[in-house]
């Protein structure tokens, strides 16, 4: 992309790729050449339905994020299949949360997700019941349950 076809602002992962530029003639004449180094370098086919040229203020979306400038979001399916998966979760066994939920808080602490951050972990009941997010929601932690324990029995004497 850089040194044959001299785009200045791409971005690509595996065989995802995205181009900007502000020559709308140009990013069309580029499909044409993309096509033929995909079928004889790669031996890939050009989805001619996912091809789209839109405006950078409309965004893009890249792997599951919009990237608009300044700013990322994860996408709203992206968003739907992490709310069905905490939700078949949060019945599960407590002491297999911690690693899903982290890559979770992982996932949605790139980019401007902090209010999609909050409401999809802080409603969840259980999750708060066996351990605790940090303040800006990036990290799960379990709580250790001889300490709990302690802080229960402890408060019950009280």
């Amino acid at each position: 992309m850089k040194r044959v076809l001299h785009c200045r602002h791409y971005g690509r992962y595996v065989d995802d790729f995205f181009v900007v530029s502000t020559d709308k003639v140009w990013l069309y004449s580029l499909v044409p050449k993309v096509k033929v180094f995909l079928k004889e370098h790669l031996g890939l086919d050009f989805h001619d339905g996912k091809l789209t040229v839109t405006s950078v203020w409309h965004g893009v979306e890249f792997l599951g994020a919009w990237l608009k400038p300044h700013r990322i979001y994860v996408s709203r399916n992206g968003i739907g299949r992490i709310k069905r998966k905490l939700m078949r979760m949060s019945m599960n066994s407590h002491e297999t949360w911690s690693a899903s939920l982290n890559s979770y808080c992982g996932l949605l602490s790139h980019g401007n997700n902090y209010n999609n951050r909050r409401r999809l972990l802080q409603g969840v009941e259980n999750f708060e019941r066996y351990g605790i997010f940090d303040v800006a929601l990036r990290h799960y932690y379990l709580y250790d349950p001889c300490v709990h324990n302690k802080c229960i029995f402890a408060a019950m004497m009280l």
